[in-house]
């Protein structure tokens, strides 16, 4: 997944994002801003709420500015756009279908089909290898 950061007046940043890379520490301030157990977050940006966004947002914009404090990212929906390249899209759907903690799975499935697709080999290679670029760091549209 390719999460893109806009903020109103700032630079663009933009991170591929892998699950599989995050830190235990990363991984448990995630589950408590968002409220969610690490496995139950992950389907939820399918639905592309702001609620679940924003955690992930933070999480990234502080490994490049580790000063940043939560209260200070608060992103505007039209500011965040996730893009999932083609073979991700599969992996997903079948995540969101199986989650039984998503309420509604139709709405999750509608954002996901809104959702931006980058054609293969524009974002990960492969469904587990989105690294983040740079091990995380944002990298600014020039």
């Amino acid at each position: 997944m390719i999460l893109v950061y806009a903020p109103e007046g700032g630079e663009p940043q933009e991170w591929e994002v892998d699950p599989t890379d995050f830190r235990m520490s990363e991984i448990k301030e995630l589950e408590l801003l968002s409220g969610k157990s690490w496995t139950d977050y992950w389907p939820s940006l399918g639905v592309k709420s702001v609620g679940d966004v924003r955690p992930l947002v933070y999480l990234l914009c502080k490994r490049d500015k580790p000063d940043v404090k939560y209260r200070d990212i608060d992103p505007r929906l039209r500011e965040v756009e996730l893009k999932f390249p083609e073979d991700e899209v599969e992996m997903v759907r079948a995540a969101i279908e199986a989650n039984d903690a998503i309420v509604d799975k139709e709405q999750a499935l509608a954002a996901l089909d809104a959702a931006t697709v980058v054609p293969e080999g524009k974002g990960s290679s492969s469904p587990r290898a989105a690294r983040s670029r740079r091990s995380g760091t944002s990298t600014k549209k020039r």
